[in-house]
């Protein structure tokens, strides 16, 4: 039997199939046309580092992803002189957005529904111009514009969903507080890192990554397998699989003693008459006990949302919710063993259910014949 099928059934029917495997429709072609009108903004920008920082600027332009329409992109700038930077360094591009609690205590988005703010975290070297920025996105369009398209997915899920819960968004934040603390611990950077990229928020927006990188570089079905398994996405997931607590102790004792030692001595506690294993220990509680301490206070900052209770605390049906979280947060009490055991298996367990999220994307890949 032949079934014939409109255009606009067929347009209908695409949508839906690129929905289903977590990329909104049109949001693949709404990233290339930014990336290009920002290139262009630029070009025709005549200030330097300063107005930039300051005013960024705005681009009107209609486009739809998904069922919604946005009618301006604005692009703010952070740029900082560094001594290590070689002209300009991208360091870091963001989805701006604020958002404030409901009375079910959900977090709603504040965003303006018509527009999507961009973010862009430069260190420049001295002397450098606006020119080197312009240089550098322009370098480096192939990894761009999956970030961009990753960066205006977290927009488009910020107007159409029906909000965040805050118990996502105070791990999120806790886990990059960490980060900064004990980031320049290597092995402790990178499994933060790791955490905040499988968490909730951030699966979210992957398969858009993915397949913006997909459409970038033509992949057709014959080749996707060859292009999934070297992605860096999918190279980032199959490290994740691999965690090993083990292996994040023998690292902390064989590479980094000698530092957690340093934070030690200027904290001013005492490890005399420990072993260095018994020293790895104690670092370790104190960072499961900066993250207790982390989620505790993101979601108090969450919930805080008067003077009054700056002033005097929580009270009411939103003590009772913070009572709720901190018997969450605090359950693993210091037993850093039980913490870190329990997050490798989380690890192991979504890393997995990401890889074969993202291997439906091959419903997406230029049929051979194209």
């Amino acid at each position: 039997m032949k079934i014939v099928i409109t255009e606009s059934q067929l347009s209908k029917l695409t949508g839906e199939l690129d929905e289903a495997l977590g990329v909104p429709e049109g949001i693949l072609q709404a990233g290339e046309e930014v990336y290009e009108l920002i290139i262009q903004k630029l070009n025709d920008f005549n200030g330097g580092f300063e107005e930039l920082n300051n005013d960024g600027f705005e681009i009107e332009h209609k486009f739809k992803i998904g069922n919604h329409y946005f009618y301006r992109i604005k692009v703010v700038f952070e740029i900082e002189e560094h001594p290590k930077a070689i002209a300009a360094d991208m360091v870091g591009m963001s989805s701006q957005n604020e958002a404030e609690l409901d009375d079910r205590f959900v977090l709603q988005s504040k965003r303006d529904p018509d527009e999507i703010i961009i973010g862009f975290k430069f260190y420049v070297e001295p002397g450098a111009s606006v020119q080197d920025i312009k240089d550098y996105i322009e370098g480096y369009k192939n990894e761009d514009i999956p970030s961009l398209s990753h960066e205006m997915m977290h927009a488009y899920r910020d107007v159409v969903q029906k909000g965040d819960r805050p118990k996502e968004r105070a791990n999120y934040v806790a886990n990059q507080l960490v980060r900064e603390t004990f980031g320049f611990i290597p092995v402790i950077n990178e499994f933060f890192y790791n955490s905040y990229f499988i968490h909730a928020i951030e699966n979210v927006v992957r398969p858009t990554e993915l397949a913006a990188h997909m459409r970038i570089n033509n992949v057709s079905r014959k080749e996707f397998l060859k292009f999934f398994l070297n992605a860096e996405v999918i190279q980032r997931l199959k490290e994740i699989q691999r965690f090993s607590y083990d292996n994040l102790k023998e690292r902390l004792l064989n590479d980094d003693i000698n530092t957690i030692k340093k934070i030690f001595d200027k904290i001013k506690t005492d490890y005399s008459g420990k072993t260095d294993e018994e020293i790895v220990g104690m670092f370790l509680r104190l960072v499961l006990v900066k993250l207790t301490n982390s989620k505790n206070e993101a979601m108090n900052s969450i919930l805080t949302t008067s003077v009054f209770e700056k002033m005097f605390g929580l009270t009411g049906d939103k003590e009772e919710f913070f009572k709720k979280y901190m018997k969450y947060s605090i359950k693993f009490g210091y037993d850093y063993d039980a913490f870190f055991e329990n997050e490798e298996k989380y690890f192991h367990r979504v890393a997995t259910q990401m890889i074969k999220k993202l291997a439906k994307l091959y419903d997406m890949a230029k049929k051979d014949s194209e």
